[in-house]
């Protein structure tokens, strides 16, 4: 894990809690944005989750920079604990060279997701179907400020690895400026998801540019907080986790192994802090042997 990145983004952290005129409910977004339960950051703090709460209500007085510097890190080394991902997820757009309010979140998946299922997860309406129904990560950005602030070649760098990704444009009024922004950049994505505006509110020739240029266009008003949550979630497990009939499984997210207890009840467990983040998250486990029919168990 790069230390640069680490330090940068604490620093950014710690710099918003501070300057916030609500820093209680500023570090209630970072740690909700890292997936951290109040217990999970009241135990690494050695304090009560009631501290946690407190300082995230305001029912104490606002935490002064020694506090803020210990929940962040906290909240660094939870992260780190579970693989990094918030880490990695912040050294991409730090590498592909945009300022976070941007670029809100970029991911490359494990394994390719289907387009439809990324659109569940998103709540998103297609309004037409583009040439290629799988994608390998998706990047979310600030409409207004990408279309502002960046050249045809910063802009292609929103693709990070791969152009077989979704690009989500947030803060969409009526969504011919993205549209027209990507008619000079080749090629185009697999799909375009414009959030923040209702199907009806479209403008009138976006669904004519999709067609020409051979991308799926979607609409999605589902919350900011929410979509990101949900992307997190389809980015860290995009497909079920395997139980060997050895009890090893190989998390996609990790990439480490793990040896399982006998008893499922401790397997669940597992699983379960493996898909950690909060999320109303249900995951397919497949268990058994040779001697046995293979089961599912359903895990929320």
């Amino acid at each position: 894990m790069s230390e640069q990145a680490r330090e940068e983004l604490a620093r950014r952290i710690a710099g918003e809690v501070t300057l916030s005129d609500d820093p209680g409910a500023t570090l209630r977004k970072w740690r909700t944005d890292f997936g951290v339960s109040q217990t999970e950051l009241a135990e690494e703090l050695s304090v009560s989750s009631s501290v946690v709460s407190d300082y995230e209500s305001g029912r104490r007085e606002s935490p002064g920079i020694g506090v803020i510097r210990r929940m962040v890190t906290a909240l660094l080394d939870i992260d780190e604990s579970r693989g990094g991902a918030q880490l990695r997820q912040f050294a991409r757009v730090l590498s592909a060279g945009f300022d976070s309010d941007i670029v809100q979140d970029l991911r490359e998946y494990p394994t390719p997701v289907l387009l439809e299922q990324f659109y569940e997860a998103a709540g998103a309406t297609e309004i037409v179907s583009g040439d290629r129904d799988r994608i390998n990560g998706h990047t979310v950005i600030n409409s207004i400020q990408a279309i502002t602030r960046l050249s045809s070649e910063e802009f292609y760098r929103l693709y990070g690895q791969s152009t077989n990704r979704v690009l989500v444009f947030t803060g969409v009024t009526r969504g011919e400026s993205p549209l027209v922004a990507l008619r000079v950049v080749n090629p185009t994505p697999n799909a375009v998801l414009l959030h923040g505006i209702d199907v009806e509110d479209l403008w009138d020739h976006a669904a004519d540019l999709a067609r020409l240029d051979g991308f799926s266009l979607a609409a999605s008003t589902r919350s900011l907080t929410e979509l990101l949550a949900e992307f997190r979630a389809l980015a860290w497990h995009p497909s079920p986790v395997v139980v060997h009939s050895s009890w090893i499984f190989w998390p996609a997210e990790t990439g480490k192994t793990y040896a399982s207890a006998t008893y499922l009840s401790q397997l669940t467990k597992t699983v379960r802090r493996l898909l950690t983040g909060g999320f109303a998250l249900v995951a397919t486990v497949w268990y058994g042997c040779a001697s046995r029919p293979r089961a599912t168990v359903d895990l929320v």
